[in-house]
C-alpha cells in the first residue's frame, strides 16, 4: 500500500508533465533567453554574456545556465540531432527537437518535485496528506507552469530538497535526544558522535541546496524564514554552531555572482543590472494573482482556504512562513510574471492535502456517510483536475513559432567559412521578444549575427550599406514604421522598412487564441499568446 501511494502520483506527474512538451505551453521569450545562456556555457564561453551581446546581461545569477549547460553536455545535446538537413521541413523538425529535450528535462524535474512534495508532507504531517498533495501537484492545471524552461522550474527541486533536509534534521534530533537519554553515561560517546555527524551533514546539505537555489535566482531567498524555523524549532544547545554550518553555503554560493563581476571589472554593470531587474514595470501582485486565479480558480480557492484554516486551527507557522515572504516581496517588487507563482504551487497542494487529511481524521469512522462524501469529493477533484489538464496539454500552440524559426535559420547567411560574411556584418533586427529567435542560428548552426531591437539608439545602423539586415516585423512594429513625428525620430525606422523587401509572412495558425481562450480550462491560453500580434513579416536588404 505505501508503494502504491507514491507510485500513483509519480505516474500521473510523468504523464501530465511529459506529454506533448513542445505543443503546450507556448515557448515564452524567457525560455529562449535561458537556453541561449546555456549554449553560451556549453561552448566554453563562460557563465556571463558580454554586454555587447545582450543589453542587460547581469539580471540573474549563473546556476541556471550552468545547470542546463551541464545537462546538455552530459547527454551530448545538440550534437546527437541530425543538423545536416537543409530543407524547410527538415529545419522545422530540427527546431522542434532542439526545444523538445529542454522541455523534457523540465518534465523530469516536475516529477522530482512531485516526489519531494510527497516526502515533505509525509515527514511533517501524514501519509494520507502526502498522497493528496502529490496527486494535486500532478494533475491540477496550474502546475503546467513548471513545463517551461524558466529559473523557477530549475530551482524548485533544490528548494524543496533543502526543506526536506531540514525536516529530517529536526526529526533526527528528536529521535537522537530520546535515545541518548536512555544510554548510560559511559556508553553514549559513539551515539552522540554519530548524531552530531549526521546533524552536521543534514544541516550543511540543506544550506548547500538552498545556496544553489539562490544562485539560480535571487527570489529563492523568500524561503529562508521557513527553513530557519524548521531547523531551530527543535534545536539543541548548539544553535550558533548549527546556524554557522547552515548559513555558510547559503551566503558563499550566491556570492560567486557579484565576485565574478568584481574580478572581471564589471561590478557597476552588475549593480545596474540588479537595480534594473528590481525596478521593471509589471502588472503587480494583485493583477498577477487574478491571472493565476483565471488559470486555475479551484486550486487557488481550496489551497488558500486550507492555508488559513490549518494555520489558524493548528497554529502551524509552516504555511505562513512560506506564503507571507512571497506576498511581501512581490508587494515591493512590481514586476511579477505568471511563472513566478511556481514558488507557492507546492504550498497550495500541501496545505490542501493536510486540510483534507485532518478533516478525515476528525470524522468518526462510524460516520461512514460523511467520510464517503469527503472521499468522493476528493476523487472528483482529482478527476476534474486531470481532465482539465489533459485538455490543455493536448493542444498545440507552437506550430507558427517553429515555422518562423526554421525560416529565419534558412535566411541567415553562414559565417563560419572563409570568405563568407562575418558576424558583425549580419544583423537580425526585431522587437525585444524576437531575440528568442536568435540562439538556434548562432549556437547550433554557426550563423553568427548581432541582434538589435528597434530602439532609437540602434538607428541608424552604422555602415548600413555594407551589412546584411534581416528584419522581423510584427503587426505593432508595422504600424510604428509608418509613423513620423515632428522631431523625425521615426524617419529612420520608416527608411529602414522601405529599403528592405518582404520575403515571407508567418501568421499565427492556432485557433485557440481566437475562439476558446475565454472558456475554462483554456483560460491558460491568455498567457500563451503565440506569435505576438498575430503575424511576423520577414524583410531583408539582400
Amino acid at each position: 500500500m505505501p508503494l502504491v501511494l507514491i507510485i500513483t502520483p509519480l505516474a500521473l506527474s510523468a504523464f501530465t508533465h511529459l506529454w506533448n512538451p513542445i505543443g503546450f505551453p507556448f515557448f515564452h521569450g524567457d525560455e529562449a533567453h535561458y537556453l541561449r545562456r546555456a549554449m553560451h556555457v556549453l561552448q566554453g564561453l563562460g557563465p556571463q554574456e558580454a554586454k555587447t551581446e545582450f543589453e542587460r546581461p547581469f539580471d540573474h545569477p549563473y546556476f541556471g545556465q550552468l545547470f542546463l549547460g551541464g545537462v546538455f553536455w552530459a547527454i551530448g545535446y545538440p550534437h546527437f540531432i541530425n543538423l545536416s538537413i537543409t530543407s524547410f521541413d527538415g529545419l522545422k523538425s530540427i527546431v522542434e527537437q532542439l526545444y523538445l529535450y529542454p522541455r523534457v528535462l523540465m518534465g523530469i524535474l516536475a516529477i522530482l518535485d512531485t516526489f519531494l512534495i510527497y516526502k515533505i508532507t509525509q515527514r511533517r504531517y501524514s501519509r494520507n496528506a502526502a498522497f493528496i498533495a502529490a496527486v494535486l501537484f500532478a494533475v491540477m492545471p496550474l502546475t503546467w507552469l513548471t513545463r517551461r524552461v524558466v529559473l523557477e522550474s530549475i530551482y524548485l527541486p533544490f528548494m524543496l530538497s533543502s526543506i526536506l533536509c531540514a525536516l529530517y534534521l529536526s526529526h533526527h534530533r528528536l529521535v537522537s535526544a530520546s535515545n541518548n537519554s536512555k544510554i548510560k553515561r559511559f556508553d553514549n560517546i559513539r551515539p552522540i558522535s554519530r548524531y552530531l555527524s549526521r546533524t552536521r551533514i543534514l544541516t550543511f546539505t540543506s544550506g548547500l541546496l538552498l545556496g544553489l537555489a539562490i544562485f539560480t535566482k535571487i527570489t529563492a531567498i523568500m524561503i529562508i524564514p521557513l527553513l530557519l524555523y524548521l531547523i531551530f524549532m527543535k534545536t539543541d544547545s548548539n544553535r550558533l554552531k548549527t546556524l554557522r554550518i547552515w548559513i555558510l553555503p547559503v551566503i558563499i554560493i550566491p556570492m560567486i555572482w557579484p565576485a565574478y563581476a568584481l574580478i572581471s571589472g564589471q561590478l557597476q554593470d552588475w549593480i545596474d543590472g540588479v537595480l534594473w531587474q528590481g525596478d521593471r514595470d509589471g502588472r503587480g501582485l494583485y493583477r498577477s494573482f487574478l491571472t493565476i486565479f483565471d488559470m486555475d480558480p479551484l486550486l487557488c480557492i481550496i489551497g488558500l482556504t486550507s492555508i488559513i484554516l490549518v494555520s489558524a486551527i493548528k497554529r502551524d507557522l509552516f504555511f505562513l512562513l512560506w506564503l507571507v515572504p512571497f506576498l511581501l516581496f512581490y508587494s515591493l517588487i512590481p514586476f511579477i510574471q505568471h511563472f513566478h507563482w511556481i514558488f507557492i504551487l507546492p504550498l497550495l497542494c500541501i496545505a490542501t492535502g493536510v486540510c483534507v487529511s485532518d478533516l478525515l481524521d476528525m470524522i468518526n469512522k462510524r460516520k461512514s456517510v460523511a467520510r464517503a462524501a469527503i472521499y468522493s469529493a476528493v476523487s472528483a477533484l482529482f478527476i476534474f483536475g486531470l481532465i482539465s489538464t489533459i485538455l490543455l496539454i493536448n493542444i498545440n500552440l507552437n506550430e507558427s513559432l517553429f515555422m518562423a524559426q526554421a525560416l529565419i535559420i534558412k535566411l541567415l547567411p553562414y559565417t563560419d567559412l572563409k570568405g563568407q560574411e562575418t558576424a558583425e556584418n549580419v544583423i537580425l533586427m526585431g522587437s525585444n521578444w524576437m531575440q528568442s529567435f536568435s540562439w538556434i542560428p548562432e549556437y547550433v548552426f554557426n550563423k553568427g549575427h548581432s541582434f538589435k531591437s528597434y530602439l532609437e539608439k540602434n538607428l541608424p545602423i552604422e555602415n548600413e550599406n555594407t551589412k546584411k539586415i534581416l528584419l522581423l516585423v510584427d503587426r505593432k512594429d508595422q504600424e510604428g514604421f509608418s509613423l513620423t513625428d515632428q522631431e523625425g525620430r521615426s524617419l529612420e525606422k520608416e527608411r529602414l522598412y522601405n529599403n528592405t523587401h518582404a520575403i515571407a509572412e508567418i501568421s499565427e495558425k492556432s485557433e485557440y487564441y481566437k475562439k476558446l481562450r475565454d472558456q475554462y480550462p483554456y483560460t491558460s491560453v491568455h498567457e500563451n499568446r503565440g506569435i505576438e500580434r498575430g503575424k511576423i513579416i520577414l524583410k531583408a536588404n539582400y
